[in-house]
């Protein structure tokens, strides 16, 4: 049986709460002040495959994309440094028990350049993962 997309997102926040971040998250589609510095996530849905000739062994990819968000105008050397410890939450090879299997991040963060929106200084990182 797959593992539920729904189960992936409940691990992967799961991960990013036991990180001891100290800001507050922002997750899709829930209420949150906007008070900075914070951290916004998303989970992007990549694909699924499947390299059995039956079909038993469904792989979910995907990417895990947080971005501290500081406010502009300060250092940008706050929102990099929280960026900084994202990645160290997800090297690559870790593996996050998910209901009906594991995740594993497949590759090393990528930290990416920062920049500004509006009054907000954001810095992506992107992290890929793999469920099966």
């Amino acid at each position: 049986m797959p593992i539920a997309e729904t189960d992936i997102e409940l691990a992967l926040k799961a991960a990013v709460e036991a990180g001891s971040l100290s800001w507050s998250i922002a997750w899709p589609n829930q209420d949150h002040n906007g008070a900075k510095p914070y951290i916004q996530c998303e989970i992007v849905r990549v694909n699924r495959r499947d390299e059995t000739l039956d079909g038993v062994m469904p792989i979910s990819r995907g990417m895990l994309m947080i971005t501290t968000v500081a406010a502009r105008g300060t250092s940008s050397r706050v929102s990099n440094q929280k960026a900084d410890q994202v990645a160290d939450i997800f090297p690559m090879g870790r593996r996050i028990p998910v209901t009906g299997g594991q995740i594993v991040i497949i590759k090393p963060p990528d930290v990416k350049e920062g920049f500004p929106q509006d009054a907000d200084w954001r810095t992506p990182v992107q992290i890929d993962y793999e469920a099966s």
